[in-house]
Formats: C-alpha cells, sequence, structure tokens
C-alpha cells in the first residue's frame, strides 16, 4: 500500500479505508501505552533504560564503620569461609532481576495431541469492503493452541480436555490487498491491569471451571494447578490461573460485555 494506490481508490473505498487505519493507528497507540505497571505485561519486558539500576556495592563498602568496631583480632582470616561467603552475596547482589544472559530459558512443552483444528478466515476485505467469493484461495498466516474443557450432554455426561487448534488464514482481494483473520480482542480500559483477547491457552468454559474451583469451592492457586495435573492431566502455571480468574472477572462487568461481545464472539458469559 503506497500514495499511488490511494490515489486510485473511490472515494467511499478510501474513506472506509481512513476509518479502518484510525482503529489500527488506535489500538497501536494504546499497545505503546502499556508497561508492566498498567498491563499483564512481565516486568522482563521494561525497556533496559528504564529497568531499576542494580545496588551500588561500592558505595556500601565506604560507609562508616559502626560505632563498636571489632578488634583486629576479632576479624576473620582471608581464607575463612565468613568472608567468602560475604564476598559471593556482594557479587550476587549486582546481578539484575530476570533471566540471566545465556542461561537456559523455559517454555511450555507440547504434549497433547490436537483434537479438533478450526480455521477462521476473512469474510471481506478490509480495504475495499468486498466479500471474498466462497472458493478464494485462503493461505495460512498464523496459528494458536487452546485448552477447553467438554462436558459431554445428558445421555453422555464426561469431563475431558480438547486441545483444539485455531488456524487464522488470509485472502488477496481483487484490489491486491491481503486481509488476514486475526485473534479478537478490546481495547485496554482504566483501571484494569489486564486486556481481553481471544489469545489466550484457556478457553471461555476452562476458565469458568478455574473460577469456580477458586471462588466458589475457595481453592488455592497451588491446588488448582495440582488437581488439573493429577485429574485432567494438564500442567498450567498459577500465574496462567491467576491471569485467567482475572480476565473472567472483567469479563462479567456490565459496561464490558456491550463493548466486547461483538469482537469476541467465542466468548461465552456464563457464570
Amino acid at each position: 500500500m503506497d500514495t499511488d494506490y490511494l490515489d486510485d481508490l473511490p472515494e467511499d473505498q478510501l474513506r472506509s479505508l481512513s476509518k479502518q487505519l484510525l482503529t489500527d493507528l488506535k489500538e497501536a497507540r494504546e499497545r505503546l501505552k502499556q508497561n508492566p505497571d498498567t498491563s499483564s505485561r512481565p516486568p522482563s519486558s521494561r525497556e533496559p533504560w528504564k529497568a531499576s539500576e542494580p545496588r551500588d556495592v561500592s558505595a556500601e563498602k565506604d560507609a562508616p564503620v559502626a560505632e563498636e568496631e571489632q578488634s583486629e583480632g576479632d576479624l576473620p582470616s582471608p581464607g575463612s569461609g565468613e568472608q567468602s561467603l560475604s564476598t559471593n552475596g556482594d557479587t550476587d547482589s549486582t546481578k539484575k532481576a530476570g533471566r540471566q544472559v545465556g542461561s537456559k530459558g523455559y517454555s511450555r512443552n507440547l504434549t497433547l495431541a490436537v483434537t479438533q483444528t478450526v480455521s477462521h478466515h476473512p469474510s471481506f476485505c478490509k480495504v475495499c469492503g468486498r466479500p471474498f467469493a466462497e472458493g478464494s484461495a485462503y493461505r495460512l498466516r498464523e496459528a494458536r493452541y487452546e485448552l477447553e474443557l467438554e462436558v459431554g450432554s445428558e445421555e453422555s455426561p464426561r469431563l475431558q480436555v480438547e486441545h483444539i487448534r485455531h488456524e487464522y488464514l488470509a485472502a488477496t482481494c481483487s484490489c491486491d490487498h491481503e486481509t488476514q483473520a486475526q485473534p479478537g480482542r478490546c481495547l485496554d480500559e482504566n483501571g484494569w491491569s489486564v486486556a481481553l483477547t481471544e489469545y489466550h491457552l484457556c478457553g471461555p468454559r476452562l476458565v469458568s471451571f478455574l473460577v469456580c474451583l477458586a471462588l466458589s469451592l475457595r481453592v488455592s492457586r497451588r491446588k488448582i494447578q495440582g488437581f488439573l495435573r493429577d485429574w485432567l492431566g494438564i500442567d498450567l502455571s498459577t500465574s496462567t490461573i491467576n491471569q485467567c480468574i482475572c480476565h473472567f472477572s472483567k469479563s462479567m462487568s456490565a459496561d464490558c460485555q456491550s463493548r466486547c461481545q461483538q469482537r469476541l464472539k467465542s466468548v461465552e458469559w456464563s457464570a
């Protein structure tokens, strides 16, 4: 998309494109304003120049000695374990918070087999607004995995976890613009440190189950983690469980429901 492309667009398509660009610009600016203090981003994502400075050890060494100074005979010898322990403590205090450079990282291990694949494709072009034909050529651009809880029916009740793969496809319109389907996302709001989005590991029914364990049965996050691992065969961190509960509390607010139910169509607004 360049200036020549915009000059060739009809007036009605140019207006539609301008509205879409304005919406994308607002979302981009809202994301730029996010930081670990106003969103669910981890503290390690803070810019290096804004991170807290390490403690100045040299200043502590030059600090005045206490009133009751130790005698020379009471001081530990250079080879004693007490002095080596103190030296190691000063070295550790200079390390920055978070994962150190070169250390081994940790991520989610994909061990569950995919039980279902759901494809999401755009229905119309974001620039010209023309709907895509039924036989349009779609290409895979993005995918995410979701854990959902299935309870079965009255005839066949069961409790099991489904591992769903969501695929987001893209298609090119006759105006040469590629439109891609994306997970739904609501704009950030003042007073909330979490944002509602479909880009989440847990599905709506599994989130409702976690909220029931935490609020109705008063189960701790650590015990919920053990219950999921032992009985359902899934491994979730306590931070993920806590994030699910925070997302649920925001989704149940009346003001948020009216604004987000159009964009988050897969969320079930049930207690």
